[in-house]
């Protein structure tokens, strides 16, 4: 006996109907565009510079697509670039708080989350005085002076003590 479409309810998605007019539910992968490895591989260049919302549109997926694959790509996630706020502060030895402080006030800028390398090595170039220079590790103060950090003759030695032995 065929099944009368009308009897069915042919509004949800992603829905499969089996032959007894059961609703069978199938998993977003097989119903949605697989992914080929071009756009994964632009998916990982943009994910650092580019909101989700612009990627999506560029990639034509859905927002929610984009953050579930970069999720389940790991090597994105971590190469995401720019730094966590929470990293950054522990870093600066400063707190959260600050460090939104500092993006509040168009200090540090940030895509997806994140503090942009660019906008931090801005920041350490012009408002290094935010940064308490003195009180930070001897890895930590070689690394902002790469960034852009400027080299001021008061702060004598990386290393403290004001003496210029290394």
């Amino acid at each position: 006996m065929p099944i009368l479409v009308d009897t069915l309810d042919l509004r949800l998605p992603r829905v499969i109907r089996s032959n007894a007019g059961q609703r069978l539910r199938v998993s977003s992968w097989s119903t949605g565009r697989p992914w080929t490895d071009d756009d994964v591989e632009l998916l990982c260049e943009m994910i650092s510079e580019i909101p989700i919302n612009e990627i999506a549109a560029r990639l034509n997926r859905s927002e929610a697509s984009i953050r579930t694959k970069v999720k389940a790509i790991r090597r994105c996630e971590d190469n995401l670039g720019g730094f966590k706020s929470k990293d950054l502060a522990d870093l600066l030895g400063v707190s959260i708080r600050q460090i939104r402080r500092w993006r509040e006030k168009g200090y540090l800028a940030g895509v997806n989350g994140r503090i942009t390398e660019a906008s931090f090595g801005k920041f350490c170039r012009t408002h290094w005085d935010k940064i308490a220079f003195d009180q930070l590790s001897k890895e930590v103060k070689v690394w902002l002076l790469d960034l852009g950090y400027p080299r001021l003759p008061v702060q004598g030695c990386l290393w403290g003590g004001g003496n210029n032995e290394q």
